[in-house]
């Protein structure tokens, strides 16, 4: 269980830098940040609102809100990622 715990701790710090890699290589840094950040929001809500459909039951609380707020889309990829790790 330790290894799914630092592999997510692991998974979530490539997909930060990755993404501030990604601000910064842009030319315009704070709107790509807050684009993403409003992107994935809207992911996530859509996956709360379609969770009996898709059977990806991720729960709205302030650690997974504040993640894709400050991260965006690819937080809430790695909480899918999680997600299914954890189900199988």
């Amino acid at each position: 269980m330790t290894f799914l715990k630092y592999g997510a701790i692991i998974l979530l710090a490539v997909f930060a830098l990755t993404f501030l890699i990604l601000a910064v290589l842009s030319r315009k840094p704070i709107r790509f940040l807050l684009f993403n950040s409003f992107i994935g929001v809207c992911l996530l809500i859509i996956l709360y609102l379609t969770r009996k459909f898709t059977g990806l039951n991720i729960a709205l609380n302030p650690y997974t809100v504040s993640a894709s707020a400050i991260l965006g889309a690819p937080a809430v990829l790695g909480l899918m990622i999680l997600n299914f790790l954890i189900l199988m």
